[in-house]
């Protein structure tokens, strides 16, 4: 049956979606939803790419795309949904309006659409679950929906994007990532169904296009100028990965990616996720005749180092009062909220290197060691001349017991301060640890006499005499471990649960 003909052609559905840089995809998308839509309103957020020069072609086919233009460099998404949405909903040209991002395609037809909206019941919106399809390789395939024949098996509730009666956006807004929709006088969110449909969702698709998307998300989101927490966290959380990744050389996991997306917040959930094999319904008249002009990630990052130095001194503000919520809570020794505020800093400024430190420090006190390495990582790859880092990251190994590195560490803190005590300090003992009893006494000497150096008499003494109690308390402990280990040699056990029966 032509849709023109179905017996749903009552309910005029209209698509709306905010897009910046989506030349590559953005033919395919459009006809491809423009099967079960009766339109698409598209709100270009600046494009540098041809983006809207392809809509323009599209149009000029004759095909029912509406061209909006937003120039709040902010990724305002919510505000711009709804400023295309109510004029059309007050108009009455529209029965439901349907959000869409431009990496999601409706999973059903024409009249399949209408006849699942035609059941909601009044007063309710229709909640479209993600299916989150996963990257094959890294192809930069334009058929990118023929092409990943994976998804994963989890999705939160949360996330799923929700169908807008129009006679409800009078009142009423789509919350961030149109996940919901609520009054805003009243604060309430509108009641929703599940429709009997997925939203087949392809957040990546190859390495470039991630790291696209990323770079040009984290930086628009840091220029709202309100935010809620955790907000737009998903790209600020790759983009940190992405950075851990080319600081260590290896190469970035596609697939990893995909199955955190959204979640890499909970790893319990990272790690129940299974690959599943599936593919949204074939579509062969959609096809692309638009040739495509990519943004090249060197001209991202010149367009936004520009706009970086425009908007320098909102950007260095950035985390400052999550950072100082951090210290209140590590000063009462509430280290999981502390860790939180420290991780929300970090993620909307990375060069705030103490943000790091913060989220290291407290890791460490929750006893989450390997994170905690990630952390002062993160500290030393931002600023590599950070003593402190160095020094509790030698601390750490130790305790852990890589001395290797633990030594390595605390070289680099004594060349960046070969002026401080504690560090050296910390060689010494380590140095012990591993029998390498003559170099440890070496390191100890310097610390002595960097405790004494360019210091008031009654300052040197008092350190001179804290390096001296250090030392002689770390070498008890060592004796203590060397004594148990000579009495428990390794393979001998002792059943303790006897002693003194």
């Amino acid at each position: 049956m032509n849709k023109k003909e179905s017996f749903d052609l009552s309910l005029r559905c209209a698509g709306v979606s905010m897009v910046r840089n989506e030349a590559d995809v953005i033919e395919l998308w459009a006809r491809y939803n423009l099967r079960a839509l009766d339109s698409l309103h598209v709100i270009d957020h600046g494009s540098e790419d041809n983006t809207v020069v392809i809509l323009q072609q599209l149009q000029a086919e004759g095909l029912p795309i509406v061209l909006h233009h937003w120039t709040d460099p902010a990724h305002t998404q919510a505000e711009a949904m709804r400023t295309v949405a109510r004029p059309l909903a007050a108009g009455h040209e529209v029965d439901f309006v349907v959000p869409l991002d431009a990496d999601e395609l409706l999973d059903i037809d024409y009249a399949g659409l209408r006849e699942a909206l035609r059941a909601l019941p009044p007063g309710h919106v229709g909640a479209m679950r993600w299916r989150t399809f996963l990257p094959e390789g890294d192809e930069a395939d334009p058929y990118f929906f023929r092409r990943m024949r994976h998804y994963r098996s989890l999705e939160l509730n949360a996330l799923s994007k929700v169908i807008a009666p129009a006679y409800l956006l009078a009142e009423h807004t789509w919350q961030v990532g149109c996940h919901a929709l609520y009054n805003e006088l009243e604060n309430q969110v509108v009641p929703a169904v599940e429709l009997p449909f997925v939203l087949a969702h392809y957040p990546i698709r190859s390495e470039v296009q991630l790291r696209r998307k990323v770079m040009l998300g984290s930086h628009a989101s840091r220029l709202k100028r309100v935010r809620f927490r955790g907000e737009s966290w998903h790209w600020l959380h790759i983009e940190t990965q992405l950075a851990r990744d080319d600081a260590r050389g290896r190469p970035v996991d596609l697939l990893a990616v995909g199955l955190g997306y959204s979640y890499s917040w909970d790893p319990h959930v990272k790690a129940a996720q299974q690959v599943l094999p599936g593919q949204i319904k074939e579509a062969r008249e959609v096809v692309q005749r638009y040739e495509v002009r990519l943004l090249g990630l060197k001209e991202i990052r010149q367009a936004l180092a520009t706009s970086s130095a425009q908007h320098a001194e909102q950007l260095a503000l950035l985390g400052r009062a999550e950072f100082n919520d951090g210290n209140r809570a590590w000063r009462e020794q509430r280290f999981d909220e502390a860790l939180g505020h420290y991780g929300e800093s970090a993620l909307l400024n990375p060069a705030l290197t103490v943000a790091h430190l913060g989220r290291a420090r407290c890791l460490v006190k929750i006893g989450r060691w390997m994170l905690a390495r990630e952390a002062f990582f993160d500290a030393l790859r931002i600023d590599p001349s950070n003593y402190s880092a160095w020094l509790e990251s030698g601390h750490l190994c130790r305790q852990m017991g890589e001395f290797e590195q633990a030594v390595g560490a605390y070289q680099r803190a004594i060349e960046v301060a070969p002026e401080r005590y504690e560090a050296l300090l910390g060689m010494a003992r380590v140095l012990e640890q591993m029998g390498r009893s003559a170099q440890g006494a070496a390191a100890y000497e310097s610390a002595q006499r960097a405790a004494l150096a360019n210091a008031p008499d009654d300052t040197a003494r008092k350190r001179l005499r804290e390096v001296n109690e250090l030392m002689a308390r770390y070498r008890l402990e060592l004796d203590a471990a060397r004594s148990a280990e000579l009495a428990h040699p390794a393979g001998l056990v002792t059943d303790v649960r006897t002693k003194g029966r």
